[in-house]
């Protein structure tokens, strides 16, 4: 009882830090540049977590110990694959990191881990994300969280998501999603037909 409650604590200091991350990725999605034109003269780009660098804009490119984010995505499976879901989350890092100077001046840093669908895949990649220390993981789209929410519960990490899909995305108190579903029962009722 005494550990779920501190890893409950521990979930809750990282609260406010998850929703600063989530209104980043809202503004990056909501104020991105469409036009597909090309820098503006006189912009310097770097790699995330390089030396500090000023854009074409004035703002300060992010510099420092990244702040390192978890992913876990199912990718070249005959179950289904989402490389996209990688690919979009890499591309709003890069963004963070070289228009709008990361988050508190610290770059971003992106850890992957590919599963192929099943629990055992999704342990080994919620354990490698464990082991690399990352504050958060990302869920792109996975069918093992009955597996892999267990040791980031155990962890005290969270998992933000963006629709659950799974019975342990809906109960796990780690798990934050940003789209909702219809609330499920705790014990499932009993299935009635209608009577005509």
């Amino acid at each position: 009882m005494v550990d779920r409650v501190l890893r409950a604590r521990q979930v809750r200091r990282r609260v406010p830090l998850v929703a600063l991350l989530c209104v980043v990725a809202l503004l990056v999605a909501a104020c991105g540049d469409d036009d597909g034109g090309e820098a503006e003269p006189g912009a310097t780009t770097t790699a995330a977590g390089g030396d500090t660098t000023t854009t074409a804009a004035g703002a300060t490119k992010a510099s420092g110990e990244p702040i390192v984010i978890g992913m876990i995505n199912q990718e070249d499976t005959p179950a289904g694959s989402f490389p996209e879901i990688r690919e979009a989350a890499q591309a709003a890092v890069e963004y963070v990191n070289q228009e709008l100077g990361g988050v508190g001046g610290r770059p971003l840093a992106l850890e992957v881990c590919a599963t192929v669908g099943t629990p055992e895949s999704a342990a080994q990649c919620a354990n490698e994300l464990v082991e690399k220390g990352v504050l958060l993981v990302a869920g792109g789209l996975d069918y093992g969280t009955e597996a892999s929410l267990p040791v980031l519960e155990q962890a005290g990490i969270p998992y933000i998501g963006g629709v659950p899909l799974l019975m342990p995305e809906f109960r796990s108190p780690v798990s934050f999603q940003f789209q909702g579903a219809a609330r499920l029962p705790s014990r499932p009722r009993p299935c009635t037909w209608p009577t005509w």
